[in-house]
């Protein structure tokens, strides 16, 4: 049986929508979990009206924390596979009987869907730009040619930031999102991106190549109202989940870590490649002693200031990771005194160091030397003892492109 969980904190015109699309489904094995929650607890005649059948009432009276209201909703449910459905949101008719297919398959422990996204008339919203790797296809809902958005490959590159995460439908097996300690309670907004990053980590993850998912796009969403707060969030959960994303997209695909001049510090897990002591013996100011495409992380922490050759530094990394492979750098840069005090320091950087080697204007400058070609996952200055560095995540990209802004 699926539990279907439904928040809300207002009388509001779409609720009543969302269960008759429920009632809608070609599946009928499931339960309405409606968790009223803030102003709406005052109204109760309002919510008597919503009591009986397969709908249970759970009222929360936390406020304030999404994060808890949702994690007090899904531990009422009594379903296997817990489903998530925003108040002003719709499924798709066949939207349950889909997710029992792939369940039946193998049991995964969380799934998700394409969806479609409209304004309150019911017409298609604006579509996102191809540039950040946005597609699409037709798909006809009760009549209405609407535009079907293909959700993005379920790889860190992608689900780390919010933009390009897991979209709606999302559904969770109910064991598993226990393991998992559910929604975490503290966040007040993006809990459902934390819950995705840790799913990804812990579980088998499901993309169903269909439209599930009718999201409504209007000026009460939460996308737009909280904005600054909701990116401010994702980086915050970017920082917390990205190096653990990439280790275990590494490790599945049998791919190498290796820690560039890690010296007598490696981080743990990861080869050392060193001058000596190192399992890696060898200058990395010649061609590195690693294959082609046999690495999915390399981490260069204070590291690539020490090689000489910027150019070559950069068509190595990129020659021996594997596509959609990371280079994760910490560099101090030419913005302080960190670039330029130490005398073992060879080569200097600074953001815009890295512009040559994630867009295709700027690589003209450097041709045909330079090879290396990136895209940005994360290039920011940051504040490290007291002196500016830059922290740049990068992607290697050979046999096509990852969400986000694509230069090539």
């Amino acid at each position: 049986m699926f539990s279907i969980i439904i928040p809300f904190h207002k009388k509001n015109q779409f609720l009543e929508e969302a269960i008759s699309s429920i009632r809608e489904q070609t599946l009928q094995d499931y339960e309405i979990v409606l968790v009223p929650n803030g102003e709406v607890l005052k109204d109760p005649k309002y919510l008597e009206s919503f009591k009986g059948g397969n709908i249970q009432m759970y009222p929360c009276t936390e406020t304030g924390k999404v994060g808890k209201v949702k994690s007090f909703g899904f531990k009422q449910a009594k379903g296997d596979y817990l489903v998530e459905l925003d108040y002003d949101d719709l499924l798709t008719p066949d939207c349950l009987e889909k997710l029992q297919l792939e369940i039946d398959k193998d049991q995964p422990d969380f799934l998700f869907s394409n969806f479609c996204q409209v304004n309150l008339d019911g017409e298609p919203d604006k579509l996102w730009s191809n540039y950040y790797g946005w597609e699409y296809r037709d798909y006809l809902y009760k009549g209405k040619l609407l535009k079907e958005t293909l959700s993005p490959e379920f790889t860190p590159q992608n689900i780390s930031r919010i933009w390009f995460n897991a979209n709606h439908i999302r559904v969770w097996k109910k064991t598993f999102y226990e393991e998992l300690g559910g929604h975490d309670e503290s966040m007040t907004i993006s809990d459902d991106h934390d819950l995705v990053l840790r799913s990804y980590l812990k579980g088998v993850c499901r993309h169903i190549d269909d439209c599930l998912y009718i999201y409504r796009v209007h000026e009460q969403n939460t996308t737009w109202l909280l904005n600054s707060e909701i990116q401010e969030t994702m980086w915050l959960t970017y920082d917390r989940y990205i190096w653990q994303l990439m280790e275990k997209w590494a490790d599945d695909n049998n791919l190498r870590k290796i820690d560039l001049a890690g010296g007598i510090n490696p981080k743990l897990g990861y080869e050392n490649y060193d001058l000596r002591n190192a399992q890696i013996i060898g200058d990395l100011d010649e061609t590195w002693k690693l294959e082609d495409n046999s690495v999915g992380i390399l981490r260069a922490d204070n590291a690539i200031e020490h090689f000489k050759d910027p150019i070559h530094t950069m068509n190595e990394a990129y020659r021996v990771l594997k596509h959609g492979g990371a280079f994760m750098i910490l560099v101090p840069s030419t913005d302080g005194q960190g670039a330029w005090c130490d005398p073992t320091h060879v080569s200097f950087w600074n953001l815009r160091s890295f512009r040559y080697y994630t867009e295709a204007n700027m690589r003209l400058y450097i041709e045909p030397k330079c090879q290396a070609k990136f895209q940005i996952m994360k290039c920011v200055n940051i504040n490290l003892w007291g002196l500016p560095f830059c922290e740049v995540h990068l992607i290697a990209v050979k046999d096509g492109r990852f969400h986000g802004e694509y230069n090539w």
